[in-house]
């Protein structure tokens, strides 16, 4: 299986790591990063146990990550695409297809 990241989840990310550094600092923002890049990383092993999220598109489901985020992906023939990583408690209305 391999992992495919959507320009928009790169962004996502990026938009995290800097929230993060300017609530926190650089080498908290770097440690929430890897957290939650390894937890995406879980998908490649186990890319059918998050929960079905048809509201955001055909085949779309998501994993939780600490509480905060949503990691939005698609699984499809031998790769993983995460489409979005987005804060859990944001207005997820514009994310529907």
């Amino acid at each position: 299986m391999m992992l495919v990241f959507r320009r928009e989840a790169l962004e996502d990310l990026d938009s995290i790591s800097v929230y993060v550094e300017r609530m926190a600092d650089r080498s908290v923002a770097d440690g929430y990063d890897r957290r939650i890049r390894a937890k995406i990383a879980t998908l490649v092993d186990f890319p059918n146990r998050g929960t079905d999220r048809p509201e955001f598109g055909d085949g779309v489901r998501s994993i939780n990550f600490e509480g905060r985020y949503l990691i939005l992906y698609r699984v499809a023939d031998d790769r993983v695409l995460v489409t979005r990583v987005v804060a859990g408690a944001q207005d997820l209305s514009d994310l529907t297809p």
